[in-house]
């Protein structure tokens, strides 16, 4: 976990070892280490939430679920917020905000549920909006529809279908 000091620098030490911790020079500690500085020295230090890049496998709650997908860009948008495009068995936009990284340890096939997947679970593979039978696969896996949602870049399709 990366932690940086909210003001004055400051050096950590513990049995076997010791940081120097400064604004705006973050430093990465191993997560137990990390939480015991957060409780030891609340308001003084903030942990970095780590950075969100494309290809990074994520997780976040909708409906009371947890989903996952992979990240395949990155938005900010006119108000500074940031907003994350990913796929997993359907896309989805996300501001980062309400998104989690999910570490390497945790990733097995992407098994996404989202609202409405038996609506896109038919025959023709049809797009429950519109109707187009036009989709691009992902880079990722992910079936989407052309029509609604082309894709933001070209370098993102595998292939096209229909």
């Amino acid at each position: 976990m990366k932690l940086e000091t909210t003001g004055k620098a400051f050096t950590y030490r513990w049995p076997g070892g010791e940081v120097h911790l400064e604004q705006g020079k973050p430093i990465d500690l191993p997560d137990e280490r990390a939480k015991r500085l957060l409780d030891k020295a609340a308001g003084k230090v903030r942990m970095i939430p780590p950075t969100i890049q494309p290809g990074d496998r994520i997780a976040w709650d909708r409906a009371g679920m947890t989903q996952t997908g992979t990240v395949d860009f990155l938005h900010t948008d006119s108000d500074g917020g940031r907003w994350v495009f990913t796929t997993g068995k359907d896309w989805a936009a996300i501001n980062t905000k309400f998104v989690q990284l999910v570490t390497e340890a945790a990733t097995g096939p992407v098994t996404a549920v989202t609202q409405g997947d038996d609506i896109n679970d038919n025959t023709t593979n049809a797009c429950f909006a519109c109707g187009s039978t036009r989709r691009w696969l992902s880079i990722h896996g992910a079936s989407i529809c052309g029509v609604c949602h082309p894709p933001a870049q070209a370098d993102l399709v595998k292939e096209w279908q229909g």
